[in-house]
């Protein structure tokens, strides 16, 4: 019974290392990257801002959304020589309805989600989100989402694949 509480101690211990690791990384990129190149894309309703930083062979892409009437959203990609080990998106968007929405209802969410990969088999996604409804104060609700503990999901080489693909359309997609 003790050599089970180790298996588990230590491989719980283990996913908490590459993921301090890669929080560290990311840190580290945002403090101390240089921005190498930017894009502004004037869209019918909006802007598209991408830009790129490097700091030591690790390279952040940002892209920034910016359509006033239904999305405000902030990714961030992080990668190693070709492998996105992170994605933190912060942001608010409209929530869309087949019928016309109740006034009860909200209209928008605010979210934040950080992804981490491992490799590209085996990562981790934390989520928090809430609804934002007619009349509410914008701060408070984002004061709220901070004091909110994340939902945890593991993640596989589909989400990986998946991460690639959306990685690949927001940054290389003129």
């Amino acid at each position: 019974m003790n050599s089970l509480y180790f298996l588990i101690f230590f491989t719980f211990g283990l996913q908490v290392d590459w993921l301090e690791h890669a929080k560290e990384l990311i840190i580290n990129v945002d403090n101390n990257s240089i921005l190498v190149n930017t894009k502004l894309e004037e869209k019918k309703n909006g802007t598209i801002t991408k830009k790129e930083f490097i700091a030591d062979q690790i390279r952040k892409v940002q892209v920034i959304m910016d359509y006033p009437i239904s999305i405000n959203l902030e990714i961030n990609y992080y990668d190693n020589e070709g492998f996105i080990f992170g994605e933190i998106i912060k942001g608010t968007t409209v929530l869309l309805y087949k019928r016309n929405r109740l006034d009860d209802e909200p209209y928008a969410s605010i979210i934040e989600s950080q992804t981490y990969f491992k490799n590209k088999n085996e990562g981790i996604n934390l989520t928090r989100e809430l609804n934002i409804y007619k009349g509410d104060d914008i701060e408070n609700i984002k004061k709220k989402l901070q004091k909110m503990e994340f939902e945890q999901r593991s993640l596989g080489s589909e989400d990986y694949i998946d991460l690639n693909e959306k990685y690949n359309q927001n940054y290389h997609n003129e």
